[in-house]
């Protein structure tokens, strides 16, 4: 955690979100449905279409149709690890600065 806080030489995670991330974040705001956390939860699940439904409760169908929906929003492609590995830093990022602002409210 310690690595990727310094990484970010004192910016705010926000300056390294890609221009699809913002548009994730905007979907979220207005909607039921969290783009970031099926994103995120893919992820952690190693792309796995099957588990990642178990945990969201969501048809598999669903699953493909959303994470389909989430790469044309972000404008990257989830095949590549190089971008995976970025999101996946994002996300770690996103989760220290919540950790920070709780204990510093």
């Amino acid at each position: 955690m310690e690595m990727l806080s310094n990484s970010l030489g004192g910016l705010p995670a926000e300056m390294y979100y890609p221009k699809g991330l913002k548009k994730l974040l905007e979907h979220d705001a207005s909607s039921s449905v969290s783009y970031l956390e099926t994103l995120q939860v893919f992820l952690n699940e190693n792309m796995s279409y099957n588990r990642t439904a178990e945990l969201l409760y969501i048809h598999r169908s669903t699953l493909i149709d959303r994470i389909t929906r989430i790469e044309r929003e972000l404008g990257l492609d989830l095949n590549d690890p190089n971008e995976r590995l970025m999101l996946m830093m994002l996300f770690k990022t996103m989760e220290i600065d919540e950790l920070v602002k709780a204990q510093n409210p």
